[in-house]
């Protein structure tokens, strides 16, 4: 499973590298050089619904209640506990990672050169820590966890993530396939830690009667 899934995110990650990172760079530092801090401007304009949802999305995964007269639910999935666990888990886990992983590999940022297969390994510069993105790593995990606690607001989770991610983008902070590849860092530990709440679950003597 670990190597399909690896396979996967390569699959997606590098087209996005030879077709899309050039081209969409290319374009901010044009809009950029053509209205100087227009990228900062609309990077925060698009950030900012993201975290509003975000926050307004924890808070209520947090206080949403059982409903009078039902059972706790036996999946504790379903539990708003287990929920503000696996997002936090997950997100602390996934900026670890991502910090980790891009001063290893060492990309540069858009806003730093223009050549994106241009790479320093363990330069520990932040002109070279692109690959991946610590922010989209952070989002994807905060959206994915709170997704599978509120289906209902699966669309608005995701659009807010995507906004987020766009800014990053805008910003010539980073290469779209760095957003991409941050996105399936956070999937991935959203799914070892959903994971490993579910084997202590299971554990004797982990549930209360």
């Amino acid at each position: 499973m670990r190597g399909k899934g690896l396979a996967v995110s390569l699959l997606v990650i590098l087209p996005v590298m030879v077709w899309v990172d050039t081209p969409v760079a290319a374009w901010v530092a044009t809009q950029q050089s053509r209205q100087p801090g227009s990228g900062a401007a609309f990077s925060n304009w698009l950030a900012l619904p993201g975290a509003v949802l975000a926050v307004a999305a924890v808070l209520a995964a947090l206080v949403a209640p059982t409903r009078p007269g039902r059972r706790r639910p036996a999946d504790p999935a379903q539990l708003p506990g287990h929920t503000a666990t696996l997002v936090l888990v997950s997100a602390a886990a996934s900026l670890a990672a991502a910090a980790t992983l891009k001063h290893l590999i060492g990309r540069i940022r858009p806003s730093a050169g223009a050549d994106a297969w241009r790479f320093e390994p363990m330069a520990f510069d932040d002109r070279f820590a692109a690959l991946p993105s610590a922010q989209a790593a952070c989002v994807a995990a905060i959206v994915l966890g709170l997704a599978m606690r509120l289906p209902r607001w699966r669309m608005p989770l995701f659009t807010a993530g995507a906004a987020a991610c766009l800014a990053r983008v805008a910003a010539g902070a980073h290469w779209p396939s760095d957003v991409v590849a941050g996105w399936g860092l956070g999937a991935a530990m959203v799914l070892v830690t959903q994971l490993g709440l579910v084997r202590r679950q299971r554990r004797p003597g982990s549930r209360r009667r």
